[in-house]
């Protein structure tokens, strides 16, 4: 009997169509891995970039699409790291400007006190914290009412000082000098 009979009979069309499927099967595992291994490989270099890793890159090999998605992750880790330089760059250009208004503000032999935007003493220098019998780190610890009322109650006028307060508290955004 030929192979056509055989189906025609229906006595090998199971087994056919098992094989078939079984050869899909192989074949869709086979090419999965095409697949899943580079996408793996794109999760893996995600998760390095995001814990600071910016040299990873990933192969641009496979499927148009997988080429497409190495290539433009390897950008962004390139341009991440180029941002990352550019900002540890600048936080070291801060520090520096910071460290020389400190120096500054420490040779000075009158009492500074310097706020930020918010009203927030920032810096004092050691002239300001020997007038008053505080320590620097004193006064930048210092609530600023339990400050102003310190400074008032170690004065020797406490009215005239308490009103140099105000009138410091008041201008604390502007340059002045009390």
């Amino acid at each position: 009997e030929g192979l056509d009979q055989l189906l025609q009979r229906n006595e090998l069309a199971p087994d056919v169509g098992i094989a078939v499927a079984l050869a899909l099967v192989v074949a869709g595992l086979l090419g999965l891995g095409t697949i899943t291994r580079p996408l793996r490989a794109a999760e893996s270099a995600a998760r390095a970039v995001a814990e600071g890793d910016f040299a990873i890159r990933i192969a641009e090999t496979g499927p148009e699409e997988l080429q497409l998605l190495g290539g433009a992750m390897n950008r962004m880790a390139e341009a991440i790291a180029t941002r990352d330089q550019k900002l540890k760059g600048a936080l070291e250009e801060v520090a520096r400007h910071r460290d020389l208004l400190h120096s500054l503000v420490d040779a000075t032999n009158v009492g500074l006190l310097l706020y930020d935007a918010s009203g927030r003493l920032v810096t004092a220098n050691r002239p300001f914290a020997e007038i008053f019998g505080f320590t620097v780190a004193g006064l930048l610890e210092a609530e600023p009412a339990a400050f102003k009322a310190e400074v008032k109650a170690r004065c020797d006028d406490p009215d005239a000082c308490g009103a140099a307060l105000e009138r410091h508290f008041a201008h604390v955004n502007e340059a002045h000098q009390d």
